[in-house]
């Protein structure tokens, strides 16, 4: 006759982590990235100076933040064409971290009309990373609005973003001596 099949021994009860003891304070949770500061700069500063196209970007369920870190994470790159891309990619080098969010923000603007007429159709999501949403867009022909951005908002965004990018150098270069020993 055949043999019954062989029994496993039972597993041993799931361990669970063990928790820090009581008398450590949790540490601060890790400074943003880069990227992801200056997308939250924006976010609030689209708030602020174009609430229509905050509020029908919230009604339309479409994240403002996504399409924006899009932007910024690829430097422009296959969002706009050649030139403008080349302009969107030195303007913030010679003006300033700041411009990186200005530059959004106007990206954002000339949006405007196009997010007001698909915000009910359903493809605004689509249109805003699929599509050429930005075709059109000239970084340098919104220097004047960058520049009365800069006026409202310069000091206090140049000073935040420019105390992150410090502490950012200071983390990176005590970590490449740590790497060096």
């Amino acid at each position: 006759p055949p043999s019954p099949p062989p029994t496993q021994p039972p597993s041993p009860p799931p361990t669970q982590p063990a928790s820090p003891p009581p008398s450590q304070p949790a540490s601060p949770p890790p400074p943003l990235p880069p990227a992801e500061e200056l997308v939250c700069t924006v976010v609030e500063l689209v708030g602020l100076e174009l609430p229509e196209i905050a509020s029908a970007l919230r009604l339309a369920g479409v994240s403002l933040a996504l399409p924006t870190r899009r932007w910024l994470r690829q430097c422009w790159l296959n969002v706009l064409p050649w030139r403008q891309m080349a302009e969107a990619f030195v303007i913030p080098i010679l003006a300033g971290v700041e411009y990186q969010v200005f530059l959004c923000v106007a990206a954002w603007r000339h949006l405007g009309r196009e997010i007001a007429r698909r915000a009910s159709s359903g493809d605004l999501l689509l249109f805003l990373l699929l599509g050429d949403a930005l075709e059109g867009f000239e970084p340098c022909a919104q220097a004047e609005y960058m520049g009365a951005l800069a006026q409202r908002h310069g000091a206090r965004y140049a000073r935040w973003l420019r105390a992150g990018q410090g502490e950012q150098e200071q983390q990176q270069a005590g970590d490449t001596s740590v790497v060096g020993l």
